[in-house]
């Protein structure tokens, strides 16, 4: 199997196909997709009360900047065009920042759960040996995981900043919302090379390395914000998909040694 863009746009499929082969992964589900369904409940009550209010007067103040700078009456259809086009950008922007607000509280409410479904995809798929569920062992790697996702939290939130600063300066609104979407796909991947054992250093280095399948995740990812929420609701089916994809490069990279 080739890793490529494809492979990346198929993350949801690939997961569907998996489940669909190992249905005892349905039960790792529930937990996450509950704490995805409630963040998506969220998502929508602040997108249909708050966005609406918020882009309208930041729009406004943009226009308002521009027309007192120029002093322009004779540009008001000027004004009037650009107030809908950056109605829209910022419409965009305003509920990708949204989702990935929802999504640092997923990262770290159900990052356990995600770890956990990760390695059982790993261990059905034959990438890593199955073991027996324990309570005690499912409790120190529910501690581990929760440090690892406040670490990672704050980590998203710097880079969430400076994607949202720089989605308003004209020509790299596309950029801050690739690094918002790449950052997220490269954290469905981390919940199974984190389970397989992978190193900080060693998970940077397959972000580095996979660009162009990570990007084919964002695409997917991107697809799901067109309906806001969309993306919690099939979240645990990304990690499922994200799993079974690294699961075939740990287990092609097993037979080729």
């Amino acid at each position: 199997m080739g890793y490529n863009l494809f492979s990346g746009l198929q993350v949801y499929f690939i997961g569907l196909r998996t489940v669909k082969k190992y249905p005892e992964l349905k039960k790792w589900m529930i937990i996450p997709f509950i704490i995805d369904l409630f963040l998506f409940f969220l998502l929508l009550y602040f997108t249909f009360n708050f966005l609406p209010a918020v882009t309208t007067y930041f729009v406004g103040w943009i226009e308002g900047a521009i027309t007192s700078l120029f002093q322009a009456a004779a540009l008001d259809w000027l004004f009037d065009i650009s107030y809908f086009i950056f109605l829209i950008l910022f419409g965009i922007v305003s509920i990708i920042a949204a989702i990935y607000a929802a999504y640092i509280l997923s990262l770290i409410i159900a990052s356990p759960f995600n770890s956990l479904l990760a390695e059982k995809t790993l261990q059905l798929t034959g990438a890593l040996p199955e073991e027996p569920f324990k309570i005690g062992r499912w409790l120190s790697f529910t501690i581990k995981m929760f440090i690892v996702a406040l670490l990672k939290a704050v980590v998203f939130l710097i880079v969430g900043l400076f994607a949202f600063i720089i989605a308003f300066i004209p020509g790299l609104n596309i950029l801050s919302i690739y690094i918002t979407l790449y950052m997220m796909s490269l954290d469905l991947f981390d919940y199974s090379l984190e389970a397989a054992g992978y190193n900080l250093t060693q998970r940077l280095g397959f972000g580095r390395k996979e660009v162009p399948m990570i990007s084919g995740v964002s695409l997917a990812l991107f697809a799901t914000t067109l309906i806001p929420g969309l993306f919690f609701v099939l979240a645990p089916l990304g990690v499922v998909g994200a799993s079974r994809i690294h699961a075939e490069k740990m287990l092609l990279k097993g037979s080729s040694e």
